[in-house]
């Protein structure tokens, strides 16, 4: 218990979060961006 607690293991958890979170970011507004690209484009002058 005292194992999974330690900072050194906390943080490399935060870490890995942190990673998780900025990938799902990204894949978030590859997305948005395939998807509202095409439609300014088309919608354009």
């Amino acid at each position: 218990m005292f194992l999974a607690l330690s900072p050194g293991v906390l943080y490399n958890r935060l870490d890995d979060l942190a990673r998780a979170v900025r990938l799902a970011e990204s894949e978030m507004i590859c997305v948005w961006g395939r998807a509202v690209l095409p439609r300014r484009e088309t919608a354009g002058p």
